[in-house]
């Protein structure tokens, strides 16, 4: 899955130019005009887009790369953060503590479902900002993307990271998840 990319460390991966300056700057231009940004995200640190006609290509061009027994979740919104904005240190499987500890519990032969689990955490950037670096502080690697980058990280805590607060008017991105189906009894 990681062929083409670049290893900043285990579990951390970046493709530059995953994005031409071209896509990327018509995606900056129809999110300078957006008017729906949602606020939510960790402490109110972000704003989100209903799903964009726009990003289908980024998810889809993106969904190419994921593995076989893998798949790319669906979200399809587009995600600011504006000046002074910052996000803490979390890996992105926090969310799915609930369904590790379930599938910790199942035998094999038992009655199951399958569940979805985050094996990998992604980030496409749109446009220049200074500030907002993703880091990773047990890496100790601070990674300044440009616009069209890819960086892919593990998603379990072994690839904790964060968002240096942003100093520039904005910094626009696209996250999803990369999943597996885990078994957990019923």
């Amino acid at each position: 899955m990681f062929d083409n990319f670049e290893k900043l460390s285990d579990g951390i991966y970046v493709l530059k130019n995953f994005l031409s300056e071209e896509e990327c700057t018509g995606i900056v231009e129809e999110l300078d005009s957006y008017e729906g940004w949602i606020s939510e995200g960790f402490e109110s640190t972000m704003s989100r887009t209903e799903p964009l006609k726009k990003l289908f290509f980024v998810r889809s061009r993106l969904n190419d790369l994921v593995s076989d027994n893998y798949y790319l979740g669906h979200n399809t919104s587009a995600v600011r953060m504006v000046s002074g904005q910052s996000w803490g240190c979390h890996a992105d499987v926090d969310d799915f503590a609930e369904v590790i500890e379930q599938s910790n519990k199942y035998i094999e032969g038992q009655p199951y479902i399958e569940k979805e689990l985050s094996v990998y955490g992604t980030v496409v950037y749109f446009n220049k900002f200074i500030g907002g670096e993703i880091y990773y502080p047990d890496h100790n690697i601070t990674y300044s993307p440009n616009p069209g980058d890819l960086v892919i990280h593990k998603s379990d805590n072994t690839c904790i990271h964060g968002v240096k607060e942003v100093i520039s008017e904005k910094r626009y991105s696209y996250s999803n998840h990369i999943y597996k189906l885990v078994r957990v009894p019923i």
